[in-house]
């Protein structure tokens, strides 16, 4: 019964959780004329009844059995919230940001799954836009996944070519990641 907003900001903490639901929303049996690209569209097709029985059904199946689960969410939730601070610092607008921070969330999911890329996102049939970001890296939030992806590997000169096609500063991008 919680308020939509509180609902989202639990997805944003879960990328498999997350997946699961646009998973389900954009399957064919929900009936869905447009591709979802919000938690709060996922929540409002999906309805607030609906929402809590498919979440009952998701805590009974959560994996617990691999121990890299924790690491993964742990660095999945740092590139996510990352790439929306990024996006908000290159002056891109709120849904844009939502986007960006799906994209950090989805970006490991074929880690998690241990499934190909093209596998795993099939299901999802999310924007063109979030496609190519995770595919081709392509586009702003493409751009932005590959400059953090960069730092994680601490690749510092191909990090600063890459924030130089961002039109980002080091410190920009070192203060966002603090943030």
């Amino acid at each position: 019964d919680a308020d939509t907003r509180d609902i989202e900001d639990v997805l944003r903490q879960d990328p498999t959780l997350s997946y699961h639901l646009l998973r389900l929303v954009n399957s064919l049996g929900m009936g869905a004329t447009r591709r979802i690209n919000s938690f709060a569209q996922a929540i409002m097709i999906l309805g607030r009844q609906q929402l809590r029985r498919w979440l009952n059904l998701m805590l009974f199946s959560a994996r617990t059995d691999d121990q890299r689960t924790g690491m993964l969410l742990a660095q999945v939730m740092v590139r996510a919230r990352s790439l929306e601070l990024l996006a908000r610092e290159t002056g891109l607008d709120r849904a844009t940001q939502d986007l960006a921070f799906m994209a950090g969330m989805f970006s490991m999911l074929g880690v998690l799954f241990g499934m190909p890329w093209p596998e795993v996102l099939k299901p999802l049939e999310i924007s063109d836009v979030l496609l190519d970001a995770l595919l081709r890296r392509a586009g702003p939030l493409g751009g932005l996944l590959k400059a953090v992806e960069l730092a994680e590997h601490r690749d510092v000169s191909g990090l600063v070519s890459q924030l130089d096609a961002l039109q980002l500063t080091p410190a920009q991008f070192t203060l966002v990641s603090f943030e």
